[in-house]
């Protein structure tokens, strides 16, 4: 995986968990494995790095919903049924 795609998985994991104020550079290059050097390569600033983290975190979730069985009523993840049921 490459240093850009090792950003975009930490912001989305960090961002979710601390909140996208409270997620520094340092903090994402630490969790990516990544050099301050590699983050500025690819992202002008951490709000450009905001911006393209939205849609690739939900184009890889669009992914896994897409692959998820649903049986009319709700989604079916590895033998369970999550909590999210939808009424129909």
């Amino acid at each position: 995986m490459i240093a850009r795609d090792k950003l975009l998985e930490a912001a989305a994991k960090l961002i979710r968990t601390n909140g996208y104020s409270a997620t520094s550079v340092d903090q994402l290059c630490g969790e990516a494995g990544a050099t301050k050097g590699a983050f500025f390569h690819h992202f002008a600033s951490n709000e450009a790095l905001g911006l393209t983290t939205a849609p690739h975190w939900s184009a890889n979730t669009g992914a896994v919903f897409a692959e998820t069985p649903f049986d009319g009523k709700r989604m079916i993840w590895g033998g369970f049924t999550p909590v999210m049921n939808m009424k129909g």
